[in-house]
């Protein structure tokens, strides 16, 4: 049984995270979260804030990322 590392890599804005998503992506990384400083913002209050639908869900459009849809 192999060992299961997770990691999480924190980026300044949506190019940077849908930069890196594609690096995992195309290296075939398992257990890697990207997400952009709001993300870890919001997860850092606790779960009391929630981050703008904007930010996070910026990567998922087409203008950004089309080949990750």
């Amino acid at each position: 049984m192999t060992d299961f590392a997770r990691r999480t890599l924190v980026v300044l804005d949506r190019l940077a995270l849908c930069v890196q998503r594609m690096h995992v992506a195309r290296t075939r990384q398992q257990g890697v979260q990207v997400m952009v400083i709001d993300q870890l913002a919001a997860r850092s209050a606790s779960g009391f804030v929630q981050a703008s639908t904007r930010a996070v869900y910026a990567c998922r459009s087409k203008t950004c990322c089309p080949s990750l849809r």
